[in-house]
């Protein structure tokens, strides 16, 4: 399975050939992503990052910053609402991951369990003005449906 998301990108000027035509990115290195499930999973996204993750419906993801006690940053990150029971997913700074899997551990007092499953997933950014059009040929999924800071788990090329 593919996890398929939604996000505003402008990190190439449209006078480079590439950002004319799209391109594909593997970019596992970048970000990590942790699983948190149980029955408090909810209390935990809510006690280690600022925004209120109670707000997300299933399939929606989140901008968010987890920060000390002091109101310093440990780092920001993605929370993502899975399907309905499977809790959630963050997706932290690759060069945090120690850091940041250690601080939340730290401050689990909730019936929640926090897993790196970064060694077993990756993300491939497909980019670009024709990323729709082409990621959209190898998928049955009506990819206009997904809307800004959506997401959706189907497959592409049989993956």
């Amino acid at each position: 399975m593919v996890t398929i998301c939604r996000f505003s990108t402008t990190a190439l000027k449209k006078s480079t050939p590439l950002f004319a035509t799209g391109w594909v990115c593997l970019i596992y290195h970048i970000w990590e992503k942790f699983y948190v499930t149980g029955p408090q999973a909810l209390d935990l996204i809510q006690w280690v990052t600022i925004n209120d993750a109670s707000n997300l419906s299933e399939g929606q993801a989140q901008y968010s910053v987890m920060c000390y006690e002091d109101g310093g940053i440990v780092d920001d990150l993605l929370v993502y609402n899975l399907t309905e029971g499977d809790g959630y997913m963050l997706v932290v700074n690759a060069a945090n991951i120690a850091k940041d899997l250690a601080w939340i551990s730290e401050h689990n007092r909730f019936d929640a369990e926090v897993n790196d499953i970064s060694t077993d997933t990756c993300l491939l950014a497909v980019q670009g003005p024709k990323s729709v059009e082409t990621l959209q040929k190898i998928t049955s999924l009506d990819l206009d449906e997904i809307k800004y800071y959506r997401f959706t788990f189907r497959t592409v090329c049989r993956f």
